[in-house]
């Protein structure tokens, strides 16, 4: 389950708040299921171009399965970029699927119940560049271009949910370059 304390979305910067798309839960009550929107919903392009600023932390880092903290997607597994716990240990990782091929780039390691804060840099050309905590950005390339139409926090299009808890996730349109990204994520 998710707990969702914040989440914002920026369209434009500086950052936009927009009362369509903030969520609080009551008190931190863990929410039932994930949240999803759809990425005409956030004002987004079919690419995916964003930046999506994330700070929570996960309850447990080796659960046995897969947590998707977020992911942009087709409204399937098949074609996504997404950042995800595996479950096989502490590692963060960002992943690219395309045609249901994967390709992942490991962020470093996270401790359970222990705030950390992520950014992830979409420019809507099959890449995607991210940060953990401020540190050097990490890269994957060779993803989708268009057809994405889903942002999902805790969970992928079939499952995976994250047993986290959101503290914080802004969606601003359009991406990053790396130094800003680390800039933005160390100041979340």
């Amino acid at each position: 389950m998710t707990a969702v304390a914040t989440i914002l979305v920026g369209l434009l910067a500086p950052i936009v708040r927009s009362p369509l798309s903030t969520r609080r839960s009551p008190n931190g009550t863990a929410l039932a299921r994930a949240t999803v929107y759809t990425l005409t919903q956030l004002g987004l392009p079919a690419s995916g171009a964003c930046t999506i600023l994330w700070k929570g932390s996960l309850s447990s880092v080796s659960t046995g399965t897969e947590q998707v903290l977020f992911s942009v997607d087709d409204n399937s597994n098949v074609n996504r970029l997404y950042v995800r716990s595996p479950g096989s240990g502490a590692t963060l990782t960002l992943v690219r699927t395309l045609a249901s091929v994967s390709v992942t780039a490991n962020f470093g390691n996270v401790t359970a119940d222990t705030v950390y804060r992520v950014g992830l840099s979409i420019p809507g050309d099959g890449t995607a560049i991210g940060s953990l905590d401020g540190a050097a950005t990490i890269s994957v390339s060779g993803g989708p271009t268009s057809g994405l139409s889903r942002l999902r926090l805790s969970a992928s299009a079939t499952g995976s949910p994250a047993n986290d808890t959101i503290q914080t996730c802004v969606v601003r349109a359009g991406a990053m370059s790396a130094a800003d990204l680390r800039t933005a994520v160390s100041a979340l």
